[in-house]
């Protein structure tokens, strides 16, 4: 047993290698969150018998937070080869808004097939905002003080309006 209650053989040899693992709900309940490396981890199912290829654990390198993720290729004629990779996020794995393996399982299948059927159906970034108008969101949002306000715009560099 290694030092995370895994068996020994799941651990892997190189700290950039995949980790990969036959999950179950006991493996996932003792997977380490956070980390020991301190880095986001994510273990993949080797489970072959429910064919989801992409799904895993993601696990804090922080905190205590894990997740149910699946990742899949969707075309994106944008990039040079013409697909990305993307990732969605099914639901806690711990904590009290969890979901179980199977139900992370049933939602990663249809995540899957609405993605290979329609592609990335998630609402774009708008990349068109200025410093300025961020700013201007942000301080719309709150109430702060005159002196908290005038501080943000002068470490910022952003005259006031």
């Amino acid at each position: 047993m290694g030092n995370t209650g895994l068996p020994a053989q799941t651990e892997p040899k190189k700290r950039n290698a995949p980790k990969r693992i036959e999950l179950t709900q006991a493996k996932v309940d003792r997977l380490p969150a956070p980390d020991p490396s301190g880095d986001q981890v994510t273990w993949w199912d080797t489970k072959s018998a429910h064919g989801l290829r992409g799904f895993g654990v993601r696990c804090s390198g922080t905190t205590g937070h894990k997740a149910y993720v699946v990742m899949h290729s969707v075309r994106d004629p944008s990039k040079k080869a013409g697909y990305k990779q993307v990732t969605i996020v099914l639901g806690e794995a711990a904590g009290e808004n969890r979901i179980t393996l199977d139900q992370a399982r049933t939602k990663a299948s249809t995540e899957k097939a609405t993605l290979k059927q329609k592609g990335d159906t998630r609402p774009k970034r708008d990349e068109t905002v200025t410093l300025r108008e961020a700013l201007d969101q942000y301080l719309a949002d709150r109430e702060l003080k005159p002196r908290t306000r005038a501080s943000y715009e002068f470490y910022l560099g952003v005259p006031s309006t």
